[in-house]
């Protein structure tokens, strides 16, 4: 190393035009020695900017150093570091991935609660979303400022008062009268709707005007 490396590594600095702190590769294969943490600790205390880079084991023997090269091609190395990423991609779009990620969200519990999209936006899940905020009237307050409408955000209604089961609003509450006078235009007297206690259907031919 003290010998050819350092002498080399200078010349080819002073020959190129190269800055004094040059950073260089050392490709080594995996001899012991090689990868003994003395070896290692050497060449990064005596050479810091020298990198150490091995050749797989039992390749060196069907492999010449001129044979193993590496790309300094800037569309080269945006597609290599790209890949990866493109493959991840894919494969996480298959069944299969999909399915890799959903375990994952349902190992993230706590108590009977977990990240799987049909807990998260279930109906129990949101109440209790509800519920807390209205315990923690600080972190509601905050979320407000950042956001706005929580209730909305969640697509929860707030329950009205004496609603325990949270079922909510019925409209099917609303008077027939209302709907009656808001879609025609009508204002109906309450004993036009009245319930009829004696209502018998008989055949229209029998009914005298």
């Amino acid at each position: 190393m003290i010998e050819v490396l350092e002498p080399y590594l200078k010349d080819t600095i002073a020959a190129r035009g190269l800055p004094e702190g040059q950073k260089a590769i050392l490709l080594l294969d995996c001899y012991p020695v090689h990868l003994s943490e003395s070896f290692r600790t050497f060449v990064r205390t005596r050479f810091p900017n020298v990198f150490l880079l091995y050749i797989p084991a039992n390749c060196t023997d069907g492999l010449t150093p001129e044979q193993v090269q590496f790309s300094t091609s800037l569309p080269v190395l945006r597609d290599a570091s790209v890949q990866a990423i493109v493959e991840a991609w894919k494969f996480m779009d298959t069944s299969h991935g999909r399915s890799i990620v959903q375990r994952a969200w349902e190992k993230c519990s706590a108590s009977k609660w977990n990240l799987l999209e049909a807990v998260v936006t279930s109906r129990e899940a949101k109440m209790a979303y509800h519920e807390y905020l209205k315990r923690d009237t600080v972190l509601a307050d905050e979320i407000r400022g950042k956001i706005g409408d929580i209730d909305g955000l969640l697509g929860f209604q707030p329950q009205e008062e004496g609603d325990e089961l949270g079922i909510g609003y019925d409209d099917t509450d609303v008077p027939l009268r209302s709907v009656i006078r808001d879609a025609l235009d009508l204002a109906l007297p309450e004993s036009a709707l009245a319930p009829q206690r004696e209502l018998h259907c008989v055949p229209t031919d029998t009914v005298e005007v």
